[in-house]
């Protein structure tokens, strides 16, 4: 399928607040300013030379006010974007008071030759309408210390084996041997993918009255398990529930982003190939564009996303200020070469413009701009800013063993895990 790349407009740069700044206020406008200067002059090396001009920027409130502390962000910026996106795009989830969450595990088993243990975890959450259940194979190292873990959000073949050595989820040649746990949330169980007599309401989707234009579908629900299964997490004795991850690939790396963004529990949030209404830029529309995503997947976002077809240009948000809600926690977002659907450019375009407020709790070590995007001709290549990390990795749309050691590294740097035997 081919797109007309030709017909992209671009809006005068947004009007800054007017009024006198402090010299603080200045230099964090100054800064931020920068980065879309250096788009502009570079013109991009796609190939219809586009523009930031009209991109929102995190660190300016609906009313206009720069943000220049991290009070401001916390008490009223972040919580207006949660909104926007929320409101827009990924619909309203159920809130604490609205559901009862029980956990119960169903078995224990020992696997890889008595090193870890499987253990079946049931969440049943009962809702306004009936009770749905729900279950997560939750593998663990046995170690004298608890273990941080990873919820796997997993929109492929359901796993509930006792080993794995595939690359989407190498259990027993690279997880459990480093150390780490990891969760697995099969969407089957929780939402079915399948929008085709109104299937994905057969799950935890149905247990509630949330059907109205601004109310949830499945990349929320797949979310809201995910964060079900912190709270069990949480209570885990062999777990560090300070150490807790969430990732996906493809739609369940756009349900780990939302979920990172909603839950602040999750210490990292590792988003992989997830591309348009993910981690990617919206505005590029590049690869897959709204229009795509909302006519082949009625059944991810709420039906008020379908107000922004073909107006990928000109939204009033973009990815990049979801992404910036992670902020302060750990980011790490992943494309590879050949994935032109995901728009690879635009994934790591996002993180540019995101990095101000890591910037703003001095979480960044230095200042990305645009041009600094991965090579895509050239090899397999990993970038690190402070609390973000990003890799492109060479060939095509997938999660791999590659991906998986570039994640699991990056946490042990973070959690401080470098050097220790596991």
């Amino acid at each position: 399928m081919s797109y007309n790349q030709d017909n992209l407009q671009t809006k005068n740069h947004q009007t800054i607040r007017k009024g006198e700044l402090t010299l603080k206020k200045m230099l964090l406008l100054f800064t931020s300013m920068l980065v879309c200067i250096t788009l502009t002059n570079a013109q991009l090396a796609a190939p219809n030379k586009i523009m930031y001009s009209n991109l929102p920027d995190p660190l300016v409130t609906e009313a206009g006010l720069i943000v220049d502390d991290i009070s401001t962000w916390e008490n009223t910026r972040r919580g207006e974007i949660l909104k926007i996106f929320t409101d827009e795009v990924y619909g309203q989830s159920p809130q604490p008071g609205d559901y009862t969450t029980i956990f119960s595990i169903v078995s224990t088993t020992s696997i890889a030759n008595g090193t870890a243990v499987r253990k079946m975890v049931q969440i049943s959450v009962t809702g306004p309408n009936r009770t749905h259940a729900f279950e997560v194979p939750v593998y663990l190292p046995i170690k004298a210390e608890k273990v941080p873990v990873f919820i796997l959000i997993n929109h492929r073949t359901p796993i509930y084996d006792t080993t794995s050595t595939i690359g989407f989820c190498p259990l027993d040649s690279i997880i459990l041997p480093r150390g780490y746990g990891v969760a697995v949330i099969n969407d089957v169980d929780v939402a079915d993918d399948n929008w085709r007599e109104d299937k994905y309401r057969e799950g935890v989707i149905g247990a509630f009255d949330l059907d109205g234009p601004n109310d949830w579908k499945t990349i929320a629900a797949w979310s809201f398990a995910a964060s079900r299964m912190l709270d069990y997490l949480e209570t885990d004795p062999d777990v560090d529930a300070s150490k807790i991850a969430v990732i996906g690939h493809s739609r369940g790396g756009k349900a780990s982003l939302w979920i990172g963004a909603q839950d602040e529990r999750i210490a990292l949030t590792c988003v992989n190939n997830s591309g348009c209404t993910g981690d990617a830029l919206a505005r590029r529309a590049q690869g897959e564009t709204i229009k795509d995503i909302n006519k082949n997947f009625p059944h991810w976002f709420a039906d008020k996303y379908n107000d922004y077809i073909e107006q990928d240009q000109n939204l009033p948000f973009d990815q990049h200020q979801l992404a910036s809600l992670i902020a302060p926690r750990l980011l790490a977002t992943a494309s590879a070469s050949e994935d032109n659907w995901a728009d690879p450019v635009g994934q790591f375009h996002s993180l540019v413009f995101a990095q101000p407020v890591f910037a703003l709790y001095g979480k960044t070590t230095t200042t990305w701009q645009t041009v600094d995007a991965p090579d895509r001709s050239g090899p397999s290549v990993i970038l690190r800013n402070g609390n973000i990390q990003h890799h492109m990795r060479a060939g095509g749309h997938d999660l791999k063993e590659e991906d998986w050691n570039n994640y699991l590294d990056f946490a042990d740097l973070k959690f401080s895990l470098v050097g220790k035997t596991k």
